[in-house]
């Protein structure tokens, strides 16, 4: 499957997270940022990615 399909990015989704609930922030941070260039051109699956990165810390 390819890194831009749906299946992939609602797993990212979870895994993104779980790594912010168990205070893995640096690693979310990660994901996160990589799944929002992988769907810039999809807007309702990046909706949920950007909703995480709102959630993040302050660096």
């Amino acid at each position: 499957m390819p890194p831009d399909h749906r299946a992939y990015a609602d797993v990212q989704n979870v895994y993104a997270a779980v790594l912010l609930k168990t205070g893995r922030v640096d690693e979310a941070r990660s994901v996160i940022e990589t799944a929002l260039r992988t769907f810039a051109a999809k807007p309702t699956i990046r909706a949920g990615f950007e909703k995480l990165h709102a959630s993040l810390p302050s660096q």
